[in-house]
């Protein structure tokens, strides 16, 4: 069941008697992280996106190699199959790179107060 929350919060908005529910569901997905009872691909993917994420030139080497790839798959503006996006693409369509990233756009500039 804590996998079933979006966690936005809205849960919380709503509930008339206050119940912090988004704070009890990340309770919940600590201690099952903890107790190990989620599954292996689960945790290998959250290992590696840590392992990737706390390295910054690696994070921003594999955003310059998946982009280009994410746009050879790209239709109208979306992606409709991808590999290692078979489970996602399956039941949904997803949103194609428009432009370039933010850490571009910000390096030079654009979109600064004038």
């Amino acid at each position: 069941l804590p996998h079933a929350c979006t966690l936005n919060g809205k849960c919380q908005e709503v509930c008339p008697v206050d119940i912090p529910l988004p704070t009890l569901l990340r309770g919940w997905r600590d201690r099952s992280w903890r107790e190990g009872l989620e599954p292996a691909a689960m945790r290998f993917g959250m290992g590696a996106f840590t392992f990737v994420a706390s390295r910054p030139w690696l994070y921003r080497l594999g955003v310059a190699v998946a982009l280009p790839v994410m746009r050879l798959f790209s239709r109208g503006g979306w992606i409709r199959s991808m590999p290692g996006l078979g489970a996602w693409t399956a039941y949904r369509d997803f949103p194609a790179p428009e432009g370039r990233t933010f850490m571009a756009r910000y390096a030079s500039g654009e979109g600064q107060r004038k």
